[in-house]
Parts: C-alpha cells; sequence; structure tokens
C-alpha cells in the first residue's frame, strides 16, 4: 500500500462511481480528502506548491460512439487540456495525467447501459470483465505517488486491454500443427 499520511488530495464528482472509489483509497491510504469542486485549479501556482493534477478521461475520447458525440468530443477535450495543462505546469513541477478508464461497472442507476451493450463491450476486453471504481483508484494513487514523478501530460489507459486490439475475433490463419 502506498503511504499518502502527510497528503491532502482534492476529489470531484466524489459522490459516485470512480470518484467513489479514487476516494476511499486515498482515505486507506492515509490522504486527508477534500470532497466536491476544485477551487480556481491557478492557487498551487501563487503558492510555490508542487503537486499532481489528474483528469478522468475515457476510452470514448479514441473510440466513436453512435449517439454519444457529447461525450467522445468532451472527453477527447480533456485529454487535449491535460496536455496543454501539462505543458504549462511542468515549469513549476506540477504533474497533470489523465486516466482513461474502459467499461467499468458501478453500482446504482447513474448511468444505466443495458445488459446486451455490456456484455457486447465485456467480450472485447482481454481481461474478461468490466473494471471497477477500484481499479481506476489504483491508477489515481499511482499517479498521485512519487513513483510518478516524471511522468506529466500522458493518458493512463485502464481497460483491461480493451484498447489493444481486438481479441473477440477468431484466428485468422490456422495454427502450425
Amino acid at each position: 500500500m502506498l503511504d499518502f499520511n502527510d497528503h491532502v488530495v482534492v476529489v470531484t464528482g466524489a459522490g459516485a462511481g470512480i470518484g467513489t472509489g479514487i476516494t476511499q483509497a486515498f482515505h486507506e491510504a492515509g490522504a486527508r480528502v477534500a470532497l466536491g469542486d476544485v477551487r480556481d485549479a491557478r492557487s498551487m501556482v501563487a503558492r510555490g506548491m508542487r503537486g499532481k493534477i489528474i483528469t478522468i478521461s475515457s476510452g470514448a475520447a479514441q473510440s466513436g460512439r453512435v449517439s454519444t458525440a457529447h461525450n467522445c468530443a468532451s472527453k477527447a477535450g480533456v485529454v487535449m487540456f491535460t496536455m496543454v495543462l501539462a505543458l504549462e505546469l511542468a515549469r513549476h513541477h506540477i504533474n497533470v495525467n489523465t486516466i482513461a478508464p474502459g467499461l467499468v461497472e458501478v453500482e446504482g442507476k447513474i448511468s444505466p447501459l443495458t445488459p446486451e451493450y455490456v456484455e457486447a463491450l465485456v467480450r472485447q476486453i482481454p481481461w474478461g470483465r468490466a473494471g471497477s471504481p477500484r481499479d481506476i483508484a489504483g491508477a489515481a494513487l499511482f499517479l498521485a505517488s512519487p513513483l510518478a514523478e516524471f511522468i506529466t501530460g500522458e493518458v493512463l489507459a485502464v481497460n483491461g486491454g480493451s484498447a489493444a486490439g481486438r481479441a473477440f475475433l477468431p484466428l485468422s490463419t490456422p495454427r502450425p500443427s
């Protein structure tokens, strides 16, 4: 377990799903966790504070889907925002990265998906299952830790390998006997 005892973490969207998982992980790692909205993201620079900023994007930034233009475009915007912010804040030693979750199962009916849709997506995940908020939280812990000190402007895909290729297709050529 990583130790965040001397850290304060601000988590937006902490009330459900991925935000809740990230909140719980940082709390369990000893951090003081503030829930809610981020204050104006320049106070770190004004106070000369080093730190880490982690945004949440999505695989939707790289792969369009019918009837979700708003989501795909906004997540692609988050990726570019993260990259530009990383360039602007690097000289202040503030790391900025984004996590791009794949399919994540969350409790409740915040964003209900049809069982057919979930089944079709899970078949495309080499790991063989949907992700969980804890999977995303682990990535957040890593990016916020000293282990990620020299990582900035990156997209960390947490998707069970679904973006790696087409694992659900049969072999295209016969195996040698």
